[in-house]
């Protein structure tokens, strides 16, 4: 820019541009040369480009950190997908879960185990303290339907039994809410019937 567009600011401190100043001093220059005043310039703002690379980014600190890209949005078009796709998509991601889980699981069953010693201690509760178990669920839900297409499958090969299958429909439930779960089950359908043969001896 021409000397005259720039403010002295004294020895050793150099020259500004005020861009908000309105009146200029003239300059002798003819009217008509080119380049001599003020020219506007609108640079162009690289959206793609800026975009590209902080999505580059991000992938590269996700995929670092064990997870999968598609885990914070990334390579998702928002179409629905079922837990088998979701579980194939995100393994990465899975696998980083199910190593945390395992780290921690025995962590909370100390924590919880530290802060019941405590309540009973100095808060007088009767309870009596007993290390707990601590069972992190799945990170993916099953489809129900998808669930009971496996289970009438194998069912039909006769290749799961009913605790099984109950088990597979009710992880989060114990050893006695399953039993009771069974027999009701049998009741119904009647496979809890005594064999009406009993031990008679087939005849020869």
């Amino acid at each position: 820019m021409p000397d005259g567009y720039l403010r002295d600011r004294g020895p050793g401190r150099g020259a500004s541009f005020d861009a908000d100043q309105e009146a200029w001093q003239t300059l002798n220059i003819p009217p008509t040369e080119q380049g001599a005043g003020i020219t506007l310039s609108q640079f162009a703002i690289r959206v793609e480009e800026h975009r590209a690379t902080a999505e580059t980014i991000v992938r590269q600190a996700t995929t670092a950190a064990g997870y999968s890209p598609a885990s914070v949005g990334l390579d998702g078009d928002g179409a629905a997908v079922t837990a088998t796709e979701i579980a194939a998509r995100d393994h990465r991601s899975m696998v980083t879960r199910d190593k945390k889980a395992r780290y921690w699981r025995r962590a909370i069953a100390d924590i919880l185990h530290v802060m019941l010693a405590v309540d009973a201690v100095q808060f007088g509760s009767r309870v009596t303290p007993e290390r707990p178990t601590v069972d992190i669920g799945d990170g993916v839900a099953e489809d129900p339907g998808s669930t009971a297409q496996i289970l009438a499958l194998l069912t039909q090969a006769q290749a799961l039994s009913t605790e099984t299958k109950v088990r597979i429909l009710r992880p989060d439930w114990d050893d006695q809410a399953v039993a009771e779960e069974v027999a009701c089950i049998h009741a119904e359908t009647g496979q809890a019937a005594p064999d009406p043969v009993g031990d008679f001896p087939l005849a020869a």
